[in-house]
């Protein structure tokens, strides 16, 4: 089952089944269906830099999950 947790400090969205990034839409939703989505090993270093530090740890605990 996937679960979904936002990224506020990046404005995206971590799909932890998946670990595919998706881009927040304005409103706070998002689309995993339009294309722009990036799985985390893929991320820039830029991306990296701007997690805030909670985002980092909830990033992390999913990252290294089941790997």
């Amino acid at each position: 089952m996937n679960m979904y947790i936002t990224l506020n400090s990046v404005g995206c969205v971590l799909d932890t089944e998946t670990k595919l990034t998706h881009p927040q839409n304005k409103n706070g939703g998002f689309n995993k269906f339009d294309g722009e989505s990036v799985h985390i090993n893929e991320c820039s270093n830029e991306w990296w830099q701007s997690l805030s530090y909670l985002d980092k740890l909830q990033v992390f605990k999913y990252k290294y999950a089941n790997s």
